[in-house]
């Protein structure tokens, strides 16, 4: 009986020197032969982490969607959730706020851009939403953050 069992669901029977008597454990073995088959989590391939990248920098100052960038990697947008989580260890979300602070952090060293110009540079909707957002993920305002790199590169 437990072998039709295992034997319906695809699992092989039971090797002859292995006996198991509980009817439960005979159920757990059968899930656990088959867990880990063809569910190998794997991530973006290189020219997908390279083209997704070029499809964030060129088009950073605009709206980006996870339905545009999957379209690039020529995926679902669930599948490239997982994929892209696995590849770079964060959200597309999380990754495409960073790229917008690391921009910002290069136009606040550049040159005295306007707050608000850097932040429409950025993607992002006004000065306040990129003062809220640049506090987050540098723990300073950009304005302090800028003054500060200011008087370091004076001494």
């Amino acid at each position: 009986m437990n072998q039709e069992i295992m034997l319906k669901r695809g699992n092989s029977a039971p090797s002859p020197d292995r006996v198991l008597s509980d009817p439960l454990e005979c159920l757990q073995d059968a899930r656990s032969d088959g867990a880990d088959k063809g569910r190998r989590r794997t991530g973006l391939s290189n020219w997908q982490v390279k083209r997704v990248t070029e499809y964030v920098d060129e088009r950073l100052e605009g709206p980006l969607r996870v339905v545009d960038l999957a379209a690039a990697a020529k995926l679902s947008p669930a599948h490239f959730r997982r994929a892209f989580s696995i590849s770079f260890g964060m959200s597309p979300y999380a990754f495409v706020m960073q790229q917008r602070i690391e921009r910002a952090q290069t136009l606040l060293l550049a040159a005295e851009h306007e707050m608000g110009d850097i932040a429409f540079a950025c993607g992002l909707s006004d000065q306040a939403h990129f003062s809220r957002l640049f506090r987050r993920f540098v723990g300073t305002t950009p304005s302090q953050w800028r003054h500060e790199l200011g008087a370091q590169s004076a001494s």
